[in-house]
This record gives structure tokens, C-alpha cells and sequence, in this order.
């Protein structure tokens, strides 16, 4: 009689102690998926990146840049959502959410649930960013700055071709002309 009664609170003792843990496991394992959200490279800019467009022209490390006005494409799009009636629960069923995933603007990296784009959305894509452009900027790509992919595998100046998006992050200590100090390459 005794041993029934041990057994009887041991057993849910152990399975409460053993369910304790697993919960705090799962706790760390999801501290661990946020920070792999953030970026796996922990040194990316905390602000807001300074130029996000599109290669023009490259000699040597100076490249040209078509700077986009995102701000003003994000209401493009979204009155076009609007006009043509979008629905987000059909978006959700192809796998795109607009908005969501870190693939498109400042600081934001390539993200799960994301269909790739057809050639035709790719060249809309284009043409959008060509109309919200705020004209061409240079911008000095110094040998030894930090430079991704989007998936965060580095990166370097021969990934830099014409027609590639980049999203740059200046060094504000020089104040005369551009020169990055941080680059993501789409």
C-alpha cells in the first residue's frame, strides 16, 4: 500500500518536473529562433539603411546607384492592392502576405514564405522602383566593409553587378561624399 502511494506521487511529480523543463528548453530554443529572425550576423545596422536601389554602373569600387524612394513605392503598392482588389487571404494561400518577410526594405532580411517571382513580376517590380527613383547617387564600396547576401552569407565587391538591388548604410563620419559602411545585396 505504502509503495502505490509513492509511486502515485512520484509519478506526477517526476512528470511535472520533467514537463518544467522542457518548457524552459523550448523557451531558450525560441530566444535562439528570435535572434536567428534578427540576423544571424549581429553587427547589421540598428538604423534605418540610407539608400536602397538599384545598380547603375560600377568602375572600380565607385558605383552608381538609382536611389528609390521606398516610402513612396510602399504607397504605390498599396493603392494598387487597393484598386485592383487584393485580397490577403488569397495572397496567404500562394504563400506571400505583402508586408511580410524581410526581403524588400531597409534593414529587413530575406524571408520564409515568399514565392519566387515570375519574370514579368520581376520586371513590374523594376519599372515600379525606376518611377519612384530620386535620381543617381555615387557611392564609394570601401575594400574590407561588411556585405551580404540576402540570406546573410557574405558577400563581397565582385557580387556587386549593374542591375542588382542593394540596400547601403553610410559612414557618417564623412561628410563630403558617400561612402558605405554597410551593404546588403539583393
Amino acid at each position: 500500500m505504502f509503495k502505490a502511494i509513492l509511486i502515485a506521487i512520484a509519478v506526477p511529480t517526476l512528470l511535472i518536473l520533467v514537463t518544467g523543463c522542457s518548457v524552459q528548453d523550448k523557451n531558450s530554443s525560441n530566444q535562439e529562433d528570435q535572434a536567428r529572425v534578427k540576423g544571424e550576423n549581429s553587427n547589421i545596422p540598428e538604423t534605418k539603411a540610407d539608400i536602397v536601389g538599384i545598380v547603375k554602373s560600377m568602375i572600380g569600387n565607385e558605383i552608381t546607384i538609382i536611389q528609390i524612394d521606398m516610402e513612396a513605392m510602399r504607397e504605390q503598392m498599396m493603392a494598387d492592392k487597393e484598386s485592383t482588389g487584393d485580397d490577403i487571404e488569397e495572397k496567404k494561400e500562394n504563400n506571400f502576405v505583402s508586408g511580410q518577410s524581410g526581403g524588400m526594405g531597409p534593414g529587413m532580411r530575406g524571408g520564409g514564405g515568399r514565392t519566387k517571382l515570375t519574370d514579368e513580376q520581376k520586371e513590374g517590380m523594376q519599372a515600379k522602383m525606376l518611377e519612384n527613383s530620386l535620381g543617381d547617387i555615387k557611392v564609394i564600396f570601401p575594400v574590407g566593409i561588411p556585405m551580404y547576401k540576402t540570406r546573410n552569407a557574405e558577400a563581397s565587391l565582385a557580387d556587386v553587378v549593374v542591375g542588382s538591388s542593394v540596400t547601403v548604410w553610410l559612414n557618417d563620419s564623412v561628410v563630403d561624399r558617400s561612402i558605405a559602411k554597410y551593404v546588403i545585396i539583393k
